[in-house]
């Protein structure tokens, strides 16, 4: 039986959290475009297939990340970010957006840390929010990040606008402060 409501959009992400639950991060009435909406964090038990938990989250839902190892899990948009408790099976601490350097529009796990973007400047934070490192990547976009599972590199890709008809893609790895390896 379906536990889809068909005013959620679940473009965002999934994640398996302990006790046989996952996690679908959406927005409820996204309209046309991405991202839109209200974010909500959605807690279904398949083995029932019931929803035992829904989150609403004020604002967009931008991003969101899982780690597969433990089943932790990042939620980021308009209100900041929330992480997971450490099953992944609930809510965690939150940070407000401000209290972060603006809103992120993609987030990952890093073991002990998690990173955020916003822009073209990446950050890193342990897991009480306090600021371990931040920077700013020289390109013309920062699509994504990913990190390493002790925190010490941070990867980003994008591109970067060569001339009026070359745009060049780069991947590249900087420790927490901005020293690019």
């Amino acid at each position: 039986r379906s536990v889809w409501s068909p005013d959620f959009a679940p473009k965002v992400g999934v994640a398996i959290a302990d006790g046989g639950l996952i996690v679908v991060a959406g927005n409820d009435a996204p309209g046309s475009a991405f991202p839109g909406g209200s974010g909500r964090l959605r807690f279904i038990d398949l083995e029932a297939g019931l929803e035992v938990q829904s989150l609403p989250l004020t604002g967009t839902l931008r991003a969101f990340a899982t780690d597969a190892a433990d089943g932790r899990w990042i939620a980021g948009g308009d209100f900041g970010v929330v992480l997971s408790e450490a099953s992944g099976a609930a809510a965690g601490p939150a940070f407000a957006a401000a209290a972060i350097g603006g809103v992120p529009a993609r987030v990952a796990l890093c073991g002990p840390y998690w990173a955020r973007l916003a822009g073209t400047q990446a950050a890193l934070y342990d897991r009480s929010g306090v600021l371990q490192g931040q920077f700013s990547v020289a390109a013309t976009r920062v699509a994504d990040l990913a990190c390493s599972a002790d925190g010490s590199r941070i990867y980003v890709g994008g591109d970067r606008q060569v001339n009026a008809n070359l745009r060049v893609a780069y991947v590249e790895a900087y420790d927490p402060s901005g020293a690019m390896h």
